[in-house]
């Protein structure tokens, strides 16, 4: 993949060198961009694009232009955490925030077949650190997977190739062996 790379944008996660990481180890090369305002970003090289988690909520910052030229690029993403929150609202589906933060393991059960999930066990465990959650997504979206109490812990686009997961595929902690990463970039890249 000459010039060719996997941009993902940091919107503050603790585990964004790791997603940097994970990428690497499949021999795909990523660049890791801050999130800012500026808008002119250099798209022609991406093959991918990955949104990480962050700390904040997308009730306090939201930048829906920053997302428009994402989204409209049509290049495959895969949304973390934050990054599935973001979309979600960007397409006016419900987010909100909870009282108590949900941090730790949780059972993952895969409600429809996905790439995403090619290769891993319908139930499997995962990493969970947020505060806020997707409650109900939009005629845009497939939920394809929960947790716990049908909590929507992954959606799928209906016609991009774009998918949000509320846990994160990065740590050790999620059980899927390295697979959701694996396949987002074999398939797009």
């Amino acid at each position: 993949m000459k010039n060719e790379k996997v941009l993902i944008v940091d919107f503050g996660s603790q585990y964004t060198q790791l997603i940097a990481r994970r990428v690497r180890e499949n021999k795909v090369y990523s660049e890791i961009i801050t999130y800012s305002k500026n808008l002119n970003l250099d798209l022609t090289t991406v093959k991918g694009i990955i949104l990480s988690g962050g700390p904040s909520s997308v009730k306090d910052t939201f930048d829906k232009k920053f997302l428009n030229v994402l989204i409209n690029s049509n290049i495959p993403m895969l949304c973390i955490c934050y990054g599935m929150q973001a979309v979600a609202k960007f397409y006016q589906s419900s987010v909100k925030s909870k009282k108590i933060r949900e941090y730790g393991k949780a059972d993952l059960r895969i409600l429809k077949e996905s790439n995403i999930f090619r290769g891993c066990n319908n139930n499997f465990q995962v990493w969970m650190s947020h505060g806020d959650s997707v409650i109900d997504v939009n005629s845009h979206f497939d939920v394809i997977a929960s947790s716990g109490n049908n909590n929507i812990s992954a959606i799928k686009h209906k016609t991009k190739e774009l998918y949000g997961l509320q846990f994160h595929p990065e740590v050790t902690h999620t059980k899927d062996k390295g697979k959701i990463i694996k396949n987002f970039l074999i398939k797009y890249l």
